[in-house]
């Protein structure tokens, strides 16, 4: 079993990670996507492993982006894995507005690559990102985080 775990202080601006055996996520910044891979052993599987944690500096707009491997082991229309790399390079034209929204963008842009067919693994996907309440509310300049999820069996 994998986990990836990350504790965000919005006041901070601080994302406290840790991997449990799982692939990358990734973290979109001004148009740029950042990858987020440090290793990690696979949870529950030999020896009691050690779990580091990493941590790093977000802003408000960020958006980061896990994903089980079923949403890049899928394979494309050409025959190939759709792969890490062809997300990496996608997520900064399709992030959107909400987390929402690039949920829904990143599942439609997977539907146009993948192979037509019976989905052989899970997808789940899940779309953080900090975000300030002034957006929403104009008197208040709190910051939240706006978190979806979605999984496909």
């Amino acid at each position: 079993m994998t986990c990836w775990i990350a504790v965000i202080d919005s006041e901070k601006q601080l994302m406290t990670l840790s991997n449990g055996g799982h692939n990358e996520a990734f973290l979109v910044r001004s148009g740029k996507t950042l990858v987020l891979e440090f290793p990690g052993p696979v949870v529950g599987v030999g020896p009691r492993g050690k779990y580091e944690n990493v941590e790093f500096q977000i802003f408000p707009g960020d958006i980061l982006i896990l994903y089980t491997d079923g949403l890049i082991e899928a394979i494309a229309k050409d025959g190939n894995m759709i792969g890490s790399e062809r997300l990496q390079n996608a997520l900064p034209l399709i992030v959107k507005e909400t987390p929402r929204e690039t949920e829904n963008e990143i599942r439609a842009w997977h539907q146009k690559l993948a192979q037509v067919g019976p989905q052989a693994d899970d997808i789940t996907i899940l779309a953080v990102q900090l975000a300030t309440f002034s957006k929403y509310k104009k008197k208040q300049k709190k910051e939240a985080i706006n978190c979806i999820c979605k999984i496909s069996p």
